[in-house]
């Protein structure tokens, strides 16, 4: 079961899901066909008096083997798909999450008596000015209780 998994994972990660679904159905018409014909089979070995050894395993194993291999195929393609598509979601999720993550980082000048922050040029600003320009920080002025 881990061995089929595996190679519809990487039938996924290299077709896509669209193609993959459209080979599964592909499949299962085959599958289809292929019960249906060995119901013919079972039909004309009635009608004809043929032994039942000679048809029975030919026609019996498919009939039982490949309604089973089709569901298994099928829930597993399922849960891949849903799985593809939740990790898209996923990605698209934290690609608009870090666009709107700035980080501010290195060392900042600032003075200890005003709080302004020296710029590259070694002109002075408010902190304020400095954080609102780097990042999409706004701000606003109130006084706390201790002032």
């Amino acid at each position: 079961m881990i061995g089929l998994e595996l190679f519809l994972r990487n039938l996924l990660a290299k077709y896509g899901a669209v193609r993959i679904t459209t080979v599964a159905t592909i499949i299962s018409i085959a599958l289809s066909l292929l019960i249906t014909e060995s119901l013919h089979i079972i039909q004309d070995g009635f009608r004809h008096d043929v032994a039942a050894d000679q048809f029975i395993i030919p026609v019996m194993a498919p009939l039982i083997v490949a309604p089973i291999a089709a569901y298994w195929t099928f829930a597993i393609l399922e849960r891949l798909i849903n799985a593809e598509l939740e990790k898209e979601r996923l990605v698209e999720s934290l690609t608009e999450a870090l666009e709107n993550v700035h980080l501010l980082s290195g060392l900042l000048p600032i003075c200890a008596v005003c709080k302004d922050i020296r710029d590259d040029e070694g002109a002075w600003h408010q902190i304020e000015a400095n954080i609102s320009e780097n990042s999409e920080t706004d701000f606003f002025h109130g006084i706390c209780p201790r002032c």
